[in-house]
């Protein structure tokens, strides 16, 4: 019998996914000022394009993570 042991090396690799910053932006607050029915509508309308920029970068980064998921599998 030999003296030689086999030592069990374990590789460990850490990787960072970050996304970028044009879909990491915080969604902005629409302040709703209006006296009139025509500053209702003209807040309303700017409220829903927020709403919309905001949910598509939060889709976005969603997207970002579910393809990194999957590279990942291949792996």
């Amino acid at each position: 019998m030999s003296g030689c042991a086999t030592d069990r090396v374990v590789v460990t690799k850490i990787e960072y996914a970050v996304p970028s910053e044009a879909i990491l932006q915080p969604c902005s607050d629409v302040e709703l000022k209006y006296s009139t029915n025509g500053e209702i509508l003209m807040s309303l309308i700017e409220l829903n394009t927020q709403y919309q920029i905001c949910a598509a970068r939060m889709d976005a980064v969603i997207q970002y993570f579910e393809n990194i998921q999957i590279l990942n599998e291949g792996e």
